[in-house]
């Protein structure tokens, strides 16, 4: 089924255009770019663009098995799928979005139109005589597909084609009725330092080609659908900046002179990077903000943290831990040479505190590789707390569902639990679509000395 493996699918008409080479050269690059960072190279979202003189009866978004034949554009001939993803050049270079499972495949009555996020068919290629457009977007997330449909469409309106949305599943696409959100007039005047009356804050998000109203202090704007950046109030108080114009700011003397120096935690967390970097390990950069499924699928104990009211589900919730981070970015990298062995040393959100929530440092280590085993995790942590200055410590046997019993332990000091280390479980392995082994440990910098 789609929705196991790219869940979401979006198509709209183009008509009235008229190609010669620059154009074709200029839309072939805005389809590369807009999956290269929108669509974080294919995985999240995948566009593909047709002759529509070629499309014949209904659209159909399917998943077949690795035998089914198409011919790929670029060849001359049908094949099975599993040989253009071994052989075809976009085959090998987008395999990692799907990982050998089902394939989904965009159809219409006469056949394949596209293999998404791989290749689209030779038999609906855009020639320079095409004047009609069929745009397909797929992906593993509707806001973000119809994020870059609207953009498709806005760059195709403004060439001169004529938009017609297509029905999927109930709902028209693209959706073009703009987001609202609220900004307090307080925060925008306390972050730029200026005293903006409304009517001029109205005025500089207009200048943005933002529409907003204004009601007790209060800023409702419009954000159109088409714009991926508004993600938080401060992104409108940027265009309120850049509206009012960067010149335009005074600059000011600071009124205290102070010298600053890093803290003893970021010494601490720079230790914990050199003594994994050391010990042959390659460093993660993971976002705080995550998606719980990763949590769940690590058979994880700890309670994530949710957003009340997330911009996209990507982003939900604050992350508890980091295993699940780098086992989904071993799971990504399947494609590549194995051992791989990365670590993490960052911030995360755990529940407690006069706050309800607390921030801690943790650092998580994980090796993947045929013979990876406990001794190789247990070398690796020895390695880290002797460099951070703890020379006694004990590993006690624990019961945890993410790892394999018998095969894991807590990591203690002066009888406190501070870590956790590990075989992870062939189920977790499983869910994240990892086919060599794994061990880990992590840590609760927090809990440590500072040397």
């Amino acid at each position: 089924s789609v929705k196991k493996v790219r869940p979401f699918a979006l198509a709209a008409f183009a008509r009235g255009l008229r190609f010669d080479d620059e154009s074709v050269r200029e839309l072939m690059q805005l389809q590369e770019k807009l999956v290269l960072t929108h669509g974080r190279r294919r995985r999240k979202v995948a566009v593909g663009v047709h002759d529509a003189a070629t499309v014949r009866g209904d659209l159909v978004y399917k998943a077949v098995g690795a035998d089914f034949e198409f011919t790929p554009l670029g060849w001359d001939r049908p094949a099975p799928i599993s040989k253009i993803m071994k052989e075809h050049e976009k085959g090998r270079e987008y395999a990692f979005c799907l990982n050998g499972r089902d394939y989904p495949l965009f159809c219409d009555g006469e056949g394949v139109l596209s293999m998404p996020p791989v290749i689209n068919s030779q038999r609906t290629a855009v020639k320079m005589r095409t004047t009609d457009l069929l745009l397909d977007v797929t992906g593993t997330d509707w806001e973000a597909c119809n994020v870059a449909l609207n953009i498709l469409c806005h760059e195709f309106a403004a060439a001169g084609a004529k938009i017609e949305a297509i029905e999927s599943d109930g709902r028209l696409a693209p959706e073009t009725k703009p987001h609202e959100m609220l900004l307090s007039l307080d925060g925008v005047n306390k972050l730029l330092g200026v005293a903006f009356k409304p009517a001029e804050a109205v005025k500089c998000l207009r200048k943005q080609r933002l529409d907003a109203t204004e009601k007790n202090g209060v800023l409702a704007c419009l954000t159109p659908r088409y714009r991926a950046d508004f993600l938080h109030p401060v992104d409108l108080i940027e265009e309120i900046a850049l509206g009012h114009g960067y010149n335009s700011f005074k600059p000011k003397q600071p009124s205290m002179f102070t010298k600053g120096s890093v803290c003893v935690e970021t010494l601490q967390e720079d230790k914990a990077r050199d003594a994994l970097a050391s010990a042959g390990f390659v460093e993660a950069l993971s976002r705080v903000l995550c998606n719980e499924d990763a949590a769940f699928k690590a058979l994880s104990e700890t309670r994530f943290v949710k957003i009340k009211n997330p911009i996209s589900k990507e982003y939900g919730s604050l992350r508890g831990e980091l295993l699940p981070s780098l086992l989904g970015l071993l799971s990504a990298n399947t494609h590549n040479p194995y051992p791989q062995r990365v670590f993490e040393a960052g911030e995360v959100v755990v529940r407690g505190g006069k706050e309800g929530t607390q921030t801690k440092r943790h650092a998580c280590a994980v090796a993947c590789h045929s013979a990876a085993s406990l001794t190789e995790a247990a070398a690796a942590l020895r390695h880290l707390l002797e460099s951070l200055g703890v020379a006694d410590y004990a590993l006690h046997p624990c019961g945890e569902n993410r790892f394999m019993k018998g095969r894991q332990a807590r990591v203690m000091i002066d009888g406190k639990a501070i870590g956790v280390i590990g075989e992870v479980h062939p189920q977790v392995l499983e869910n994240f679509g990892l086919q060599m082994p794994c061990v880990a440990f992590e840590v609760r910098l927090d809990e440590l000395p500072y040397a």
